[in-house]
């Protein structure tokens, strides 16, 4: 079980910080886990500590004597942290094979398939994948010139430089960071590949195929619309990244690219950009889940979810999601977006 706490809280969680932050909120009954409410940590504090409480086995039976003794607090920061590593690797054992397949780029000969080094700035789809979504025009004027730039590493993006391949091009504005951003089509294909297993990435929500071998991720673990977060998606997004680069092994920094100013990046948007949050999680909930009919009428955009929308919020507003538990992490909304197109 602790292998799914990395795939639904995503990468580089700093365990050691904010485990002994939470424990500490739970055990005072402090409302706030941090003194600043607006810090987008506030809010990651909490969903973080909810999910290791949640599911990490025999946590929430032993809270005071977590308490008692730090020592075994860090002890569990350090095995979750080596969790993540071992989650990420066998993620990306699906993932990888798949990508050039995913991102539907041409490969007759399967080189790029078969050899990653073919891939990042070395080659011109995955490059052009990798270029930041508001370079794209540049990239488009002279591809020769920029992917020149990148293999040689004159140029690599920065992680708060959202890429090419984390939009949908068809909602994405020129010169506009916002519309269209976490929703490619590669996104989703690559999620399903990992939650859903790969024979079914291409396969609308709702009529998967089983199969034999491994169970997938969401019936593996049973993981229902309640448990889908947003830090899935970043988790998805950084293993998407790393696969078309050409980069052998996985690391943290790769020239200019810091995958924690990445996590960072998406954590800030995430916090002060609630709307386009909750539009996101709106629109991917289908994508993973099929349509949810049960609450299209109980939570309909009613008067008095427009009025909580709406531009004007208190400096003091609650969480964005609930935090008491693994179940309470996500919000039912209705679901009208077409089905995945494969």
């Amino acid at each position: 079980m602790a292998r799914l706490i990395p795939r639904l809280v995503g990468p580089c969680v700093p365990y050691s910080v904010l485990l002994p932050i939470g424990l500490a909120s739970f055990v005072t009954g402090e409302e706030s886990m941090s003194d600043d409410r607006e810090s987008p940590l506030y809010q990651y504090e909490g969903d973080v500590f909810a999910h290791v409480y949640s599911i990490f086995p025999g946590f929430k039976d032993n809270i005071d004597l977590l308490h008692e003794h730090p020592e075994l607090l860090d002890r569990i920061a350090d095995y979750l942290t080596k969790v993540e590593g071992k989650a990420r690797s066998d993620d990306l054992m699906r993932l990888k094979p798949l990508i050039i397949k995913l991102a539907g780029i041409p490969d007759g000969s399967d080189k790029l398939t078969a050899n990653k080094r073919l891939r990042g700035f070395k080659n011109y789809d995955t490059g052009r994948l990798l270029t930041p979504y508001l370079m794209l025009d540049e990239f488009d004027r002279d591809p020769d010139q920029f992917c020149t730039d990148g293999a040689s590493g004159d140029f690599l993006p920065l992680g708060p430089d959202f890429i090419t391949a984390f939009y949908d091009l068809r909602e994405a504005q020129p010169g506009e960071p916002l519309p269209g951003l976490m929703r490619s089509t590669l996104l989703v294909k690559a999620y399903r590949s990992v939650y859903c297993s790969p024979r079914n990435a291409n396969v609308a929500a709702g009529h998967e195929q089983p199969g034999r071998g491994q169970l997938p991720l969401m019936r593996q673990y049973n993981l229902t619309r309640c448990d889908f977060t947003f830090y899935s998606i970043v988790w998805i997004a950084s293993l998407v990244r790393f696969c078309l680069t050409d980069e052998p092994e996985w690391v943290m920094t790769h020239g200019d690219w810091d995958v924690q100013e990445f996590v960072a990046a998406m954590l800030v948007t995430a916090r002060f950009k609630k709307r386009w949050l909750a539009d996101l999680k709106k629109w991917w909930l289908p994508k993973i889940f099929g349509e949810d009919r049960s609450n299209s009428v109980a939570y309909r955009n009613t008067a008095f979810m427009q009025i909580l929308d709406g531009p004007e919020e208190s400096d003091h507003s609650d969480h964005d999601e609930p935090s008491n538990s693994r179940r309470s992490s996500s919000v039912h909304l209705s679901d009208e977006d077409e089905q995945l197109q494969a």
